[in-house]
C-alpha cells in the first residue's frame, strides 16, 4: 500500500512537471537569433522628421509572464518643438516566442505572427483582423545590410506587410540578428539595450 502511494505521488509530480506550460520548448536557433527578448531589454525608434513634430516609439520588456511570454510597454511620444509640447501614449503588449517565430499578443487577444519561419525570401503568412481585413506578411529579403542611427546591421530580414484586400503596402519591417526590430514604417532604431 505504501509503495502504491509513493508511486502515485511520484507519477503526479512527474506529470505536473512535464505538463506545465513553463517547461522549456526547444526554440530553433534562428528564432532566438531574431527574438532577443529579455527583461530589461529596450529599443527606441525615431520617425523621419515631419516639420516641427518629432515622433518616437519605444518598447521595453518589463516582465516575463511565463516561459517564452514577455510583457512589453510600448510608448509613443510626440514632441512639438515649435510649441514645446510633449504627448505620451502608453500601451501594454505581450510578445510570445514559439518554435515557429515571434507572436505579438495585445490585450485584445488578437495574436499575430510578426515573424514566422522559415526565415527566407518568399515566405508569406496571413491573418484576418477582427474587422475581417486580410493582412499578409512577406519576407522579401533575407540577407540585407541596413543602417540606422544605432548602427549598421548585417544579415537582416526585410518583411513587407500588405493590406491584401486593397493590394497596398502598409509597412516595411527590418529585423537584425541578436537585436530584433531595427526599423518599421518610417521609424529607425536610435538606441537599444539587450541585457
Amino acid at each position: 500500500m505504501k509503495k502504491n502511494i509513493i508511486s502515485i505521488l511520484l507519477c503526479t509530480v512527474f506529470l505536473y512537471l512535464v505538463g506545465c506550460e513553463d517547461n522549456p520548448v526547444t526554440i530553433s536557433n534562428t528564432v532566438n537569433k531574431y527574438a532577443p527578448y529579455k527583461v530589461g531589454a529596450f529599443w527606441v525608434y525615431e520617425r523621419s522628421k515631419a516639420g516641427d513634430i518629432k515622433y518616437y516609439y519605444s518598447e521595453e520588456v518589463i516582465s516575463k509572464e511565463y516561459e517564452r511570454k514577455y510583457k512589453v510597454i510600448d510608448t509613443h511620444t510626440f514632441v512639438d518643438t515649435a510649441n514645446v509640447d510633449t504627448v505620451y501614449i502608453i500601451d501594454t503588449n505581450y510578445i510570445r516566442i514559439t518554435d515557429r517565430g515571434i507572436i505579438s499578443s495585445p490585450p485584445d487577444g488578437m495574436e499575430v505572427y510578426i515573424l514566422k519561419e522559415p526565415f527566407e525570401t518568399g515566405n508569406t503568412w496571413s491573418y484576418e483582423s477582427i474587422d475581417s481585413l486580410i493582412y499578409t506578411f512577406e519576407i522579401v529579403e533575407d540577407n540585407l545590410s541596413f543602417e540606422t542611427p544605432a548602427g549598421k546591421f548585417n544579415s537582416c530580414l526585410k518583411i513587407n506587410l500588405w493590406d491584401t484586400n486593397n493590394s497596398r503596402l502598409l509597412w516595411e519591417v527590418i529585423f537584425a540578428p541578436y537585436v530584433g526590430m531595427v526599423a518599421f514604417d518610417s521609424y529607425n532604431l536610435i538606441a537599444y539595450k539587450i541585457p
